[in-house]
């Protein structure tokens, strides 16, 4: 079904070695405007780069990543990028949408997503949305690196890995970025659902506004890190991280360094994880996060001064680590819930 606008690629199902090829015809030879190529159900091997402003439609268009009434995905086994080509002429993308594709991504190495948006120049707009996005991560990859982008909505896909490794699945590096947003997206057996060293002040990017919210992670290392930032990056960024369920993971929310104008963490449901909120900058309002914001603990274990200050900067899930890391004259605060442990007080006037 083609109109003025489209450029329809055909169902494939081939082992040969480029059948993405027919995409990238059709992508280089859309028109300008409102263009939306449209792939059928079927196999491509090979990568896809867009280098012009329009729609990448797969046959699940519209159909979240998780949802059981997905039918037969366009199945992309190589890479996507979204500007950032290597010549000033291929950079000129200011709206880019990915609806309803599947990508089987092979790249290796956590700075080589197999979604690249704006690796060599700013892009515009950029939305990914309703995909299933897979990768074979070996020692460590990511299904999404962004470096320079103005606007990046990440909503409603499926992120998981094929085999090995530690995956993210969206990374950005050192980045330019105006506003992200990360919102209603599933992991499957991802190591880390967002990571970022850092936010760039520069090619007339001056704030950022971060918005990681309705996410549903299990089984992460880490499912929200942010910091560990290189010395020549600033971070200024607004965060708020809401609505998310966070189950079985080493750490919930961690922030590593570096500086935040705001960090919001509310509505968040937090279960089974060593540590569910991890502040090693020592600048966030752990009390209000535990009672305040409206977050959920299926258990919640704080050590706080005599004043009542949580001191460790973490809320964790089980009572030794805590009382581990108590001094003399503190006190181990632990809320409602089953722990399932041994505890032993090895510090004198520790309550």
């Amino acid at each position: 079904n083609t109109t003025a606008s489209d450029v329809a690629v055909g169902s494939v199902n081939s082992n040969l070695d480029n059948t993405a090829k027919a995409i990238q015809f059709a992508v280089d030879n859309a028109t300008a405007g409102n263009t939306t190529v449209r792939v059928g159900p079927g196999t491509y091997n090979g990568s896809v780069s867009v280098t012009n402003n329009l729609t990448l439609e797969g046959p699940n268009a519209g159909i979240a990543g998780d949802s059981g009434i997905r039918g037969a995905e366009a199945t992309i086994n190589g890479g996507l990028r979204i500007g950032g080509g290597s010549n000033a002429e291929d950079n000129e993308v200011s709206e880019a949408v990915i609806d309803g594709v599947d990508i089987n991504g092979t790249s290796s190495g956590i700075n080589a997503g197999n979604v690249r948006v704006g690796t060599q120049a700013i892009v515009g707009n950029v939305t990914i949305r309703n995909s299933v996005i897979n990768t074979t991560a070996g020692p460590a990859g990511a299904n999404i690196e962004a470096q320079e982008v103005t606007n990046l909505d990440i909503n409603h896909n499926t992120f998981g890995k094929n085999s090995g490794g530690v995956l993210v699945a969206v990374n950005l590096p050192e980045t330019t970025v105006k506003s992200l947003e990360i919102e209603n997206n599933t992991l499957v057996g991802v190591g880390r659902l967002f990571n970022n060293v850092g936010f760039k002040d520069g090619r007339g990017i001056t704030s950022t506004t971060v918005e990681i919210v309705d996410n549903d992670v299990s089984g992460a290392g880490t499912a929200i890190g942010v910091g560990g930032v290189s010395p020549d990056v600033s971070t200024n960024p607004n965060y708020t991280i809401s609505g998310n369920k966070i189950d079985a993971s080493d750490t919930g929310i961690v922030l590593n360094d570096g500086t935040v104008n705001s960090f919001n963490v509310k509505n968040n449901e937090f279960s089974d994880s060593d540590v569910h909120v991890d502040d090693s900058t020592g600048s966030v309002d752990l009390d209000a996060i535990l009672n305040d914001q409206g977050n959920t603990f299926d258990r919640a274990v704080t050590v706080k001064d005599s004043s009542g200050n949580i001191t460790s900067n973490r809320i964790r899930s089980s009572i030794q680590p805590a009382a581990d890391a108590a001094s003399s004259d503190q006190t181990v605060s632990v809320g409602p819930g089953t722990y399932n442990e041994s505890v032993t007080i090895g510090t004198d006037n520790v309550t």
